[in-house]
């Protein structure tokens, strides 16, 4: 395809040779996986990650590689990695299970060359800031929480996953055991190079565990199937199984904190920018789960919508902008947009 940053993997043994370059400086890493994730949603991710100003090398693990999410690596610098799909997902789970496999095989053979890796979803995730200027791994894991107003106990889907999802947290009391805790979200994890191996070491070996899936001679799956990937990090954070295997492990909340899980979170801030901003009026640096609030939605639709996207209407284009873009000065933003318009809650 004419795009130097792609290339194939084997299926269980990810290729140990790849595009990026080592250097004396060890980088920063935003990796992911994705299968068939319109355009419009990897030019949201790759386009406002670059426009955040963060220059890490940014790893997807692609189960298939359109035309036009090759020419978008291309521009924004992202390297696609393609693999067998619908074998991994035979021999370990769907893709929001399967993708730590590819992560650990990547992380192991890289040992030294990265400093802090940021593991995100990619089909609903923007950036309004550089995570890596945001937010601290202390030497070690970071896990963000959801909204604080259901706890794994009281919310309805998390109980699922954590019983008639999961055969084995059922037999085990999982529930019993963690339902008392706020939930924390398996679409982002952050920390040392080290922290997110292991997170990812530990999440494969937890998910092959509790499989309750009948296999074939060939390990391929020919009934039953997986306990979700939520599940599976919520038993794993609040049972302490990745502090021990961390230096330290730190807890962000949804509210004031630099990543935002946006999806049953009551109220959401919008300023005039159309950025979304937390409780202390800074814009989050990361956004999760944009699409279930269709504001933000909408306005990343019409930001994105172009070739030439996305100097139109993306904030940072306005005189000023810098000034005050992650301090939630609605006086001084309002000065530099010439209007008085509110920010907007919903």
């Amino acid at each position: 395809m004419g795009c130097a940053n792609i290339y194939w993997a084997s299926l269980v043994v990810v290729s140990m040779t790849s595009s990026v370059t080592t250097v004396s400086t060890r980088l920063n890493l935003i990796i992911g996986a994705e299968y068939n994730v319109a355009p419009t949603e990897l030019r949201i991710f790759l386009a406002s990650l670059r426009m955040s100003g963060c220059s890490a090398d940014v790893v997807l693990f692609s189960g298939f590689i359109r035309k036009e999410s090759a020419l978008l690596a291309e521009k924004y610098k992202a390297t696609l990695i393609g693999y067998d799909y619908a074998t991994l997902n035979q021999t370990h789970g769907p893709i929001g299970v399967h993708r730590f496999h590819l992560y650990r095989k990547f992380l192991e053979s890289r040992q030294n060359l990265y400093d802090l890796v940021l593991h995100t979803d990619v089909r609903d995730v923007m950036f309004q800031d550089d995570p890596f200027s945001r937010i601290d791994a202390f030497g070690g894991g970071v896990f963000f929480l959801e909204s604080n107003h259901l706890l794994i106990g009281t919310s309805p889907t998390n109980r699922g996953w954590m019983t008639d999802n999961c055969t084995v947290y059922l037999r085990e009391g999982m529930l019993q055991r963690t339902q008392h805790r706020l939930r924390s979200c398996s679409g982002n994890m952050f920390g040392t190079s080290h922290a997110v191996y292991w997170y990812s070491k530990l999440m494969e070996e937890e998910q092959q565990r509790t499989s309750d899936a009948v296999r074939d001679s060939n390990g391929l799956v020919i009934a039953r199937g997986w306990c979700a990937d939520q599940a599976v990090h919520q038993a794993l954070l609040w049972t302490g199984a990745f502090a021990a295997k961390m230096k330290n492990i730190t807890t962000l909340p949804n509210e004031g904190g630099p990543l935002c899980t946006m999806g049953d979170v009551v109220e959401i801030s919008v300023d005039e920018f159309g950025e979304v901003r937390n409780a202390d009026g800074q814009a989050y640096a990361v956004v999760h789960q944009y699409d279930r609030h269709k504001r933000v939605k909408d306005i990343l639709l019409a930001r994105y919508d172009a070739e030439d996207e996305p100097s139109h209407v993306h904030p940072s284009f306005v005189e000023g902008y810098r000034d005050v873009v992650h301090y939630g000065n609605p006086a001084a933003i309002r000065r530099h947009l010439a209007t008085d318009t509110a920010p907007v809650c919903t």
